[in-house]
């Protein structure tokens, strides 16, 4: 059990210090939609669970509710346009927040989605009504995020005869989800939650049923029931990981499966959750969107299929890299290098897995791709084109998580040969230089902008400068990200040590050993 603490909490602290140090390399209200999303929590917990509704709304303002929060909260969605779409202009011209508690009436267009993620982390906004309450509150959504892959992470290392699925974990955190948990935004959040659930959906799929604890069964229990609350379209990405499992384990397996006391209390709750999810929907409103790109009138439906084809190119660059306001991208570098390295990962499973494993893990990249689509072109009437690559980011991380747990390379039985843990070793390499260069990227458009020195710390007219000095951050990133690629990508298969169980229980038990099986 020690041993399997220690590993969760390395985890844990690895992905939080790289999250946190997000949370401060980002003006207030520069990541997507983050001061409607302050508002949104900072209301929720003030007792407002949707708001009223906004007189004389249009079709396009459908999704809108009026709430009232503390001025020194709503000020923050008037002061981000002066940088906001233009990565050439340093956020040093952003005014600061209104140091006031009195309450204001404020429009919201998130105050209808599901309240679980608001209800957390709005809380710091009740103990601090200043500037303070909002970093609170991001840090809050980044120990989440972390909570989310942390557990991922146990989960991967449960199956050591899977050596690559640790580093599919790595593929599935990209920047965009540490980034996203850093910020106000329940996209971030629902990425990790979905990392997690299919870490923990192939953990299960894997391993001997006599093998199996109560904490495996959990381990896709927990980021399953948030997926099931936190937005309104997570819930599929929930039912899409159980599918997973499903179809690796096969039938008579799952059907043993279900005949276990914990799988179906976890699967009760899921129901319950799930039927909650679909009230809420219904009765709030949750699936109300903002309108999108406009299509020009009179366009063939070949044009639209065409502008949706686009629109998933877009989805799919920003699932790895497309910070604040859709202004500041990755290097094309950090997009290849996480794309190719994501596509060998898959080839290695197409190429050594089972049928069924070929199938979970091309199934599991079709249905990202055929679901976003889809959902472009269903919205084009009554929306526009909408849709991007964190509406769809947790299923798009799982697809290397897939793929791990359906690799093969040679010489499992002996262990990982030189080769492997060389592949291994790049993949460390190119996880730390992609997570740094987004990060340092990202902290330089906004200190001193895209067309300024290359030295993000340096002082220029009009820059802007973190509340926490950016060596400082770049520093702890960097430790961050490197300790999550140790976690995920050193270690070979083998026999491992037990543990007696528990949610943080990592490994399984020794040869010989009884254990602790599902009541």
């Amino acid at each position: 059990m020690r041993r399997g603490v220690r590993l969760f909490l390395l985890a844990f602290g690895a992905f939080f210090l790289a999250a946190s140090a997000w949370s401060f390399a980002c003006p207030l209200g520069s990541p997507p939609d983050e001061p409607a999303h302050l508002i949104r929590a900072a209301s929720l917990v003030r007792g407002q669970l949707v708001g009223r509704d906004l007189p004389g709304a249009t079709q396009a303002q459908g999704s809108y509710v009026i709430v009232g929060v503390p001025e020194v909260f709503a000020s923050l969605a008037n002061d981000v346009a002066c940088f906001k779409r233009d990565p050439k202009i340093p956020a040093g011209c952003q005014a600061p927040l209104v140091p006031s508690p009195q309450d204001q009436s404020v429009e919201s267009y998130v105050g209808r989605y599901p309240p679980l993620y608001y209800a957390i982390t709005g809380l710091p906004t009740l103990a601090f009504v200043s500037v303070g309450g909002v970093y609170a509150a991001r840090l809050v959504s980044a120990a989440l995020c972390a909570l989310m892959l942390a557990l991922a992470v146990v989960s991967a290392r449960r199956v050591p005869e899977r050596p690559l699925l640790p580093t599919g974990v790595a593929l599935g955190a990209t920047p965009m989800v540490l980034y996203l948990g850093g910020a106000l935004n329940p996209s971030g959040f629902e990425a990790a939650c979905g990392v997690a659930a299919f870490a923990g959906a192939v953990a299960l799929a894997r391993l001997p049923l006599d093998a199996l604890t109560r904490a495996d069964v959990a381990r896709l229990g927990v980021p399953a029931l948030c997926l099931m609350l936190v937005r309104a379209l997570s819930p599929v990405w929930a039912v899409v990981a159980v599918a997973v499992l499903c179809l690796l384990r096969g039938w008579p397996a799952t059907g043993a499966l279900l005949r276990r006391r914990a799988v179906r209390a976890w699967l009760a709750a899921g129901g319950v959750a799930g039927a909650l999810s679909l009230a809420w929907d219904f009765a709030a409103g949750g699936l109300r969107l903002q309108p999108g790109m406009h299509v020009r009138p009179g366009t063939s439906a070949l044009g639209v299929a065409h502008l949706a084809l686009d629109r998933l190119h877009l989805i799919a660059v920003s699932s790895i890299g497309l910070f604040g306001w859709l202004d500041t991208s990755s290097p094309y570098g950090v997009v290849a290098v996480w794309a190719l390295a994501t596509a060998a990962l898959v080839a290695v499973a197409v190429v050594t897995g089972s049928g069924r494993e070929r199938l979970a893990t091309l199934g599991t990249a079709l249905a990202w791709a055929a679901f976003a689509y889809v959902f472009v072109l269903a919205m084009v009437p009554s929306h526009g084109l909408v849709g991007q690559g964190r509406d769809f980011l947790a299923l798009a991380a799982g697809i290397p998580v897939v793929a791990g747990a359906c690799s093969r390379p040679g010489g499992v039985a002996g262990g990982v040969g030189r080769g492997w843990r060389l592949a291994g070793a790049a993949v460390a390499v190119a996880f730390v230089g992609a997570q740094v260069a987004d990060f340092y990227g990202t902290l330089r458009r906004y200190s001193v902008g895209t067309s300024g020195p290359m030295n993000a710390f340096a002082h220029v007219a009009g820059g802007w400068a973190p509340p926490v000095p950016g060596p400082v951050l770049v520093v702890c990133f960097t430790a961050g990200a490197l300790g999550a690629a140790m976690l995920c990508t050193t270690r070979g298969p083998g026999r491992a040590p037990s543990s007696p169980g528990g949610l943080l229980c990592a490994y399984p038990p020794r040869v010989g050993e009884e254990p602790v099986k599902l009541s």
